[in-house]
């Protein structure tokens, strides 16, 4: 937003046309887009309700579904903290809350969902804490602190 508020003054669009303005958004968007993808797709696909199973009268297999479901995006968010996005710092703070929002809207939104759905489902009868590492708050706190240069525990 502040990359294209800053290109949107008269001057950049007499250099680089009416129309500039908006490619900026659509291909700043689409970065931010591809951030989400690359760094959260995998917890994204996990938590997915296509095809995820019921909330409640789970057999065996679809036990063990939900379980395969939390471990994916309990090492896609190990996987964000260890690759240092915590430590990241971007030259532009705009960006980095920009990757933060993104990051909220889909992966905590997603995860807020696919925690209430299962939580209570009795999927796991012993050690849930062994597959429900985050609560979404934890979650959101987590990303809410990436890009911000200092290392998040993981």
């Amino acid at each position: 937003e502040a990359v294209c508020a800053s290109i949107a003054s008269e001057a950049a669009r007499r250099a680089f046309g009416e129309a500039w303005p908006a490619r900026a958004r659509a291909v700043a968007s689409a970065r931010v887009d591809a951030y989400v993808s690359a760094a959260w797709g995998g917890a994204l696909e996990a938590m997915d309700p296509e095809g995820a199973p019921p909330a409640s009268g789970l057999t065996e297999k679809q036990r063990q579904a939900v379980k395969d479901r939390f471990t994916a995006v309990n090492a896609a968010v190990d996987e964000a903290l260890r690759s240092g996005q915590a430590e990241w710092r971007l030259p532009r703070q705009e960006t980095a809350r920009a990757l933060r929002s993104a990051a909220a809207r889909t992966v905590v939104a997603a995860y807020a969902a696919f925690y209430r759905r299962y939580k209570d489902s009795g999927f796991t009868r012993k050690h849930p804490e062994k597959y429900i590492k985050h609560s979404p708050e934890a979650l959101g706190e987590t990303v809410a602190g990436l890009f911000s240069g200092d290392a998040l525990g993981v």
